[in-house]
């Protein structure tokens, strides 16, 4: 609940603030009784809309009706019903169909708690609004504005290019939609908390995802993006830009994740509401984990950072990522002024499949073999001794799923095993 709060403040503003074009939700209506303030602005009701005309302006201010089927009056008092305030209809869940005249041109936001809303029905005349399927469009359907929370199910129309900033929020109904590949771009929170979603597939057409997107998907397992994207891939089902230096969006329900070398930034709220994950494995490319980015990750037990604590210690770290507690990181990194002749680990791949991993490291001059051994019942057990110095990598056999190893890799360098920092340097592997 604080981390949508401190969402909603980092986005409303730049929605406040913003002149023009279609607003990214939906409004109100004017009465038959009115009381005039100054000469040009007049107050009053209509049934159970109220309403202000200013300057020949009539815009609907609240809606106290509990009515199944809402109708927008398309004037009063012979003037023409223009703009429905923000919020008009927020907590009518009684509400399951609103009908928007054609002079409305200013619908604002606030559908995201009618949640027994189905439908939309614009008149056909309205030259801003548009509707399809029951759900909120532009006039020539290019931008779907609104999906009612009430709706189970959608079908795009052929001209759709954008979805808009908080389209789909709260739909909890839709179990899941196949996003065109004329998709363009995608809003600010525009899947938020669509707790219905397994999984989430981005086609090649999308360039441009807003923040916060698919934030708080409790249900989403994977987010696949279409190889020919250009903007955006995907690794392991979590989704990164496409030369893979941020970490935009992992799925809810992910338990393990190893972010691949390279990557420098994790977003905000990037593994927010990430509430199954125990394990994760940074590696010290990063410079910048966001606001927020491990917020809600109650589980989160293991973190594997393949640096150096004077590495960890200079990364900028946003606010609100208690649980990623620097008293439970294990650094397999080793510092500048050390001189021992010990690998690093630099990835660590998973077979599902099978129940193996693959746990591979940095050369270590003059290495005449490698070993790998895992810390059994207190005492550390020789895995294999017999690596060549040419290979840097390691497969496991078949083990058993959900197991957590701590693993460590040596190198014999002038006849001699060099395990300084054993402990601190080991890596903890969860087989999947």
């Amino acid at each position: 609940m604080n981390g949508m709060i401190k969402r909603i403040a980092a986005v409303s503003l730049a929605v406040i603030m913003t002149a023009g074009g279609y607003a990214p939700a939906c409004v109100g209506a004017v009465s038959a009784s009115a009381d005039s303030i100054g000469s040009f602005i007049y107050m009053g009701t209509y049934g159970d809309f109220t309403y202000v005309v200013e300057d020949g302006v009539l815009s609907i201010t609240e809606y106290s009706g509990s009515d199944e089927d809402v109708v927008i009056p398309a004037e009063i008092n012979d003037i023409k019903v223009t703009a429905v305030d923000y919020g008009v209809f927020t907590f009518k869940k009684s509400m399951k169909t609103l009908t928007i005249p054609d002079g409305v041109t200013n619908l604002g936001m606030g559908f995201q708690e009618a949640a027994n809303l189905e439908a939309f029905i614009v008149d056909e005349d309205n030259t801003v609004y548009s509707s399809f399927d029951g759900v909120l469009y532009s006039k020539d359907q290019s931008e779907l504005i609104c999906c009612p929370r009430g709706k189970t199910s959608i079908i795009f129309p052929d001209g759709v290019r954008t979805i808009n900033d908080q389209a789909f929020q709260k739909c909890t109904k839709l179990k899941g939609m196949k996003i065109p590949n004329i998709i363009t771009s995608i809003g600010n929170e525009a899947f938020f908390n669509c707790t219905g979603f397994t999984e989430i597939s981005i086609p090649d057409s999308v360039t441009s995802i807003g923040k916060y997107a698919f934030d708080d998907c409790t249900g989403v397992e994977s987010i696949t993006v279409g190889e020919n994207n250009t903007a955006y891939t995907s690794v392991d089902g979590v989704l990164y830009n496409k030369d893979k230096t941020e970490l935009i969006c992992c799925p809810c329900k992910k338990t393990s994740v190893t972010i691949p070398d390279g990557v420098t930034v994790i977003s905000d709220f990037a593994f927010d509401s990430c509430e199954d994950l125990t394990e994760i494995t940074i590696p010290a490319s990063v410079t910048r984990i966001g606001g927020w980015a491990f917020e809600n990750t109650t589980k989160l037990k293991t973190i594997n950072y393949l640096g150096t604590k004077e590495q960890w210690d200079a990364i900028e770290i946003g606010g609100d990522n208690e649980y990623l507690s620097a008293d439970g990181i294990n650094y397999t990194g080793s510092t500048s002024a050390e001189t021992h002749s010990y690998p690093k680990a630099s990835s660590i791949e998973y077979d599902g499949k099978y129940h193996r991993f693959r746990l591979s490291w940095t050369p270590v001059p003059d290495a005449e073999r490698y070993g790998i051994a895992v810390y059994v019942a207190g005492k550390w057990k020789i895995q294999t001794q017999n690596i060549p110095a040419s290979v840097t990598s390691y497969t496991s056999p078949k083990l058993k799923a959900g197991q957590t190893y701590k693993i460590l890799v040596a190198a014999k360098v002038n006849g001699k095993w060099d395990l300084t920092s054993s402990a601190s340097r080991a890596v903890n592997v969860t087989v999947r």
